[in-house]
């Protein structure tokens, strides 16, 4: 499923040391999704990180002989579909073909032409973007992770989830 809202993501995160830390978000002002930080180990605190980019915590020392603090179970990510996409144009149903393999991500859009293409990381940061018209388009990425693909056909904007291994 492409639908964060029944299936959201688990976030690893590995620290170097204790303290406060923060989270920036900035940027997602333009996305077509709301994005909430699930804070597990706070009685599953949501914050809305498109309105409200800046998460901060404290995370307390690690046991002895560890060198990192891990918080693989402590974050997730929920985002609810809000119909507006970058400049306000609504984002219309799948009519991608996306794919995903060895650093690399395919989108085609069957019998239409990209006219836009943008590659977020699931933390909204833009990693790719083409105004080149095509059929398909093959963009090389860095890291097993997932992507939001978002490509413009005809008058339409479309977003799609893609994890690359």
């Amino acid at each position: 499923s492409n639908d964060f809202t029944s299936h959201p993501t688990r976030l690893g995160v590995r620290l170097k040391e204790a303290g406060q830390v923060s989270f920036d978000f900035s940027g997602l002002e333009t996305f077509g999704h709301d994005v909430f930080l699930i804070d597990h180990a706070q009685n599953n605190k949501e914050t809305n990180v498109k309105t409200n980019p800046k998460y901060t915590f404290t995370v307390t020392k690690p046991s002895a002989g560890d060198t990192f603090i891990e918080l693989n179970d402590r974050f997730s990510l929920r985002m609810n579909y809000t119909g507006i996409g970058v400049g306000d144009e609504a984002v219309s149903p799948a009519r991608l073909h996306t794919s995903s393999g060895n650093g690399f991500i395919r989108v085609q859009a069957g019998s239409s032409t990209i006219s836009s293409l943008q590659i977020y990381t699931i933390s909204g940061a833009l990693v790719y973007s083409s105004n080149k018209r095509s059929e398909e388009f093959h963009v090389a990425v860095n890291g097993q992770q997932t992507y939001l693909v978002k490509a413009k056909t005809g008058a339409d904007y479309t977003v799609e989830k893609v994890f690359v291994k």
